[in-house]
């Protein structure tokens, strides 16, 4: 006999939770979680995410940033983002010591999220790292469902890989990492590369809450009062994937 699942009592903060009235109260004239059109949904979650207060600014002057285009498997082009502090303030590359490298895959329930919207997560990681990140702007569903984002992310990795050399990278100091979603992608592209022989094999992988089981039916605890992403919308990602 199974036992009943473990339930987390939830709390809200009570400064967050005056912030929620407000976002809630504009979220009722907005269709909620519950909603069929993926595209509607992920408007809906963009929205809820800037209701939300303005971080502190921060500037990233130092961070250098270039575009890379790569060839998925069906030909389609794919762009990587490259993001680097300038040369003062990285690890420097030379012709017997090369710099690490980080494939990161952004998060988004399989539907939804951009490398532009991870801009300042990934300018605070090489800053406060000195490691460069190369970012892939994979293909999202439901119109491009799988294999599309796995392999596209697969082929920024070989790409990497590939150009070493002419990146100044180490290629056996590469990580691949990703969030959410992109850690789901993440831990599919490491068993790719293995099972495909990729090499030099990936040095790390950096799954952060990642999204592995497309059999989970429940959230822990019910976060409709205080969260824009449900387990709902978690399973919608999965089913469009």
């Amino acid at each position: 006999m199974s036992s009943p699942p473990f339930r987390v009592p939830l709390s809200i903060d009570k400064d967050y939770e005056g912030i929620l009235t407000d976002i809630l109260r504009k979220r009722q004239t907005r269709p909620r979680s519950d909603i069929l059109d993926t595209k509607e949904r992920a408007l809906d979650i963009y929205q809820c995410f800037a209701d939300l207060p303005a971080p502190p600014q921060v500037t990233y002057d130092d961070i250098v940033r270039s575009l890379h285009e790569v060839k998925s498997f069906d030909g389609q082009s794919i762009s990587v983002h490259r993001f680097e502090l300038a040369a003062t303030g990285r690890e420097q590359s030379t012709e017997t010591h090369r710099a690490p490298a980080v494939l990161q895959i952004h998060g988004g329930g399989m539907f939804m999220g951009s490398v532009e919207q991870y801009v300042p997560t990934v300018s605070a990681l090489v800053q406060q790292s000195g490691v460069q990140f190369f970012s892939v702007d994979y293909r999202l569903a439901p119109d491009y469902p799988h294999p599309a984002p796995t392999e596209d992310c697969y082929a920024a990795l070989e790409w990497l890989l590939n150009s070493a050399n002419k990146l100044g990278i180490d290629p056996h100091r590469v990580a691949i990492q990703g969030d959410s979603a992109g850690g789901g992608i993440a831990a599919v592209v490491a068993q790719m590369a293995r099972d495909r022989k990729l090499t030099p094999k990936l040095a790390k992988q950096i799954l952060i809450y990642p999204m592995l089981d497309d059999r989970t039916l429940s959230g822990d605890v019910d976060l409709g009062r205080s969260a824009c992403w449900t387990s709902t919308i978690t399973q919608s990602g999965g089913l469009h994937y």
